[in-house]
């Protein structure tokens, strides 16, 4: 190496003015400085576009990001962007939400149960919107977001399906044994379930990966069960972030996306952080209860909102066959007593 520093920042310089003069597109690579971003804290002055690279550990999970630190001549975005290296390349996502520039759609399709598309007021939801399911264990978030996968199956509609709980092996066993066959979907090629854990990677990285997928098998319906498990490797600001950018992408393409999220009614000290950090993004908004009645357990499915279209307010009781969901029968005046919301 030369000792001499001043010797190299002269010819570094001299170097980058043949470059300019000869109008030749050069990238360098430098390493980072103490206290410059470069080890001699000349290259970034005089370079035109300055890329800084970062790999950090945090809570033993690593990720890679990126920031454009200048750029003469062009806007550019400021902030870090987190960027996953495989066999594709290099794939980098934005960290900022797209613009609320969306078409809506006004076509209806079905919740996968026929009884339920009749708590509303336009017998279904709206096609590209997205449900949220919140309950507790053992209230069927798992049950109803099969039901809803599979009538999108039926319809031609291409479905992801993303489990973090649950391998593919036991979510179509556990879905069989309620006469909902995930199966036959698979096979089919219309049903592809990805499941893992989320400790697998980072928050930035699961969206890389939920984006490359969507974009690469371009599904009608996207299934993500439970977002909860999310809040394991985030805060609860960032798992916001992290679905903001991904509903944002669901809707500018009219996917229809369904998130289940566990929640608790007891416990000292316990906060539902998903839900609070999606409740207000989702267009339609499903609880689940599970309470103890006449010494048995009684679940019930209550309408929170249904953006654009009124519903049916108070719980509705249903049971678990094995041929899925079955509400119990209602009292239809009470239909008189929805809300627009």
């Amino acid at each position: 190496g030369v000792d001499n520093e001043a010797l190299l920042r002269a010819e570094i310089r001299r170097l980058f003015t043949w470059l300019k003069d000869k109008g030749v597109t050069a990238i360098i690579t430098g390493e980072k400085g103490v206290n410059s971003l470069t080890r001699y804290g000349l290259e970034e002055y005089i370079s035109d576009c300055v890329v800084l690279l970062d790999f950090r550990v945090i809570d033993q999970i690593a990720t890679r990001r990126l920031r454009i630190v200048k750029y003469r001549g062009s806007s550019h975005g400021t902030n870090e962007y987190p960027f996953l290296i495989d066999e594709n390349g290099i794939s980098v996502i934005p960290i900022t939400s797209l613009t609320l520039d969306y078409k809506a759609s006004t076509e209806v399709i079905s919740t996968g149960i026929q009884r339920l598309d009749t708590f509303f007021t336009k017998n279904g939801i709206y096609k590209g919107s997205t449900t949220l399911v919140t309950g507790s264990a053992g209230t069927s978030k798992t049950i109803l977001a099969a039901h809803f996968a599979a009538s999108s199956c039926s319809r031609n509609e291409k479905v992801l399906y993303f489990s973090f709980e649950e391998s593919q092996d036991q979510l179509i066993r556990n879905m069989a044994t309620v006469g909902i066959d995930l199966d036959t979907h698979v096979k089919s090629g219309m049903l592809s379930i990805h499941a893992s854990r989320p400790s697998l990677q980072g928050l930035e990285m699961h969206l890389l990966v939920l984006l490359r997928l969507i974009r690469t098998w371009k599904p009608e319906t996207v299934v993500i069960d439970p977002i909860s498990s999310l809040i394991t490797i985030g805060k609860k600001s960032e798992v916001r972030a992290m679905l903001i950018r991904l509903i944002d992408v669901l809707k500018l393409d009219g996917i229809n996306a369904l998130f289940t999220s566990l929640t608790s009614t007891s416990g000292e000290g316990f906060k539902n952080d998903t839900v609070e950090a999606v409740s207000s993004l989702a267009d339609t908004w499903i609880e689940l209860g599970n309470k103890r009645k006449d010494f048995d357990r009684k679940r019930s499915l209550t309408i929170v909102k249904s953006r654009g279209m009124g519903h049916y307010n108070s719980p509705i009781e249903f049971t678990i066959t094995e041929n899925g969901i079955v509400f119990e029968k209602l009292n239809y005046k009470r239909l008189v007593g929805f809300t627009e919301t």
